[in-house]
């Protein structure tokens, strides 16, 4: 999980958590100044994480990253509240 969370980054995963869990994602929606390739690439790896049921093994190793700013630590656990309800 942290692999494939290190090569999207956490921040942008929990940025686009719901986007991506549902499937509305395109590389042409996201604003990040990423190419369009790493754009995809970083939603394929994102997928794959949901696809293999690791989203919430994800949120944890955001929630107890230490490198982290506290706004996207604070979105992860509230995200990771409702997910587990």
């Amino acid at each position: 999980t942290m692999d494939l969370l290190n090569k999207i980054g956490k921040g942008f995963f929990v940025e686009h958590y719901y986007d991506i869990k549902n499937n509305q994602t395109a590389a042409d929606d996201l604003p990040e100044n990423y190419t369009t390739n790493s754009k995809r690439s970083r939603i394929s790896t994102a997928r794959r994480i949901f696809r293999e049921e690791l989203h919430l093994e994800a949120l944890k190793i955001v929630m107890s990253s230490n490198r982290l700013d506290q706004e996207t630590i604070d979105k992860a656990k509230e995200i990771f509240e409702k997910e587990t309800k």
